[in-house]
């Protein structure tokens, strides 16, 4: 994931700064770029906007999965709050999978099994 990550950001940002030069109508009337690269672009521009929600969602987690991890380890074993949090825990858990599985575009873009399509995916073309 972090490869195709960043294998696919400098391709975007050299396709967003070959387009600083076309501010003019003019200038636009010679633009080189064809719908396909425009598309391509949109959808690493899509891969990079859930990636970065997932990064906040893990770094705002965080704080709180530790503080409740050491809240069950200062209790006693049979306290009935532990019960509580492993369950919790477990339909947390249960939901990640599930969400997972239903991400089949991301996970697939990100980690493209066929050679072809992997090398297609690290050089934006």
């Amino acid at each position: 994931m972090r490869v195709f990550i960043l294998s696919s950001a400098p391709a975007s940002l050299s396709i967003l700064e070959s387009l600083q030069p076309y501010n003019t109508v003019g200038k636009l009337k010679s633009l080189r770029v064809t719908q396909a690269d425009v598309d391509t672009q949109q959808e690493n521009l899509e891969i990079l906007v859930e990636v970065e929600r997932l990064r906040n969602l893990v770094a705002d987690l965080g704080a709180t999965a530790a503080y409740l991890s050491q809240a069950e380890m200062l209790l006693e074993s049979g306290h009935p709050w532990i019960a509580q949090a492993q369950a919790a825990r477990r339909e947390i858990l249960d939901a990640g999978a599930r969400l997972r599985a239903t991400r089949g575009k991301v996970a697939s873009k990100l980690a493209p099994t066929d050679p072809e399509a992997r090398r297609s995916a690290i050089l934006g073309t």
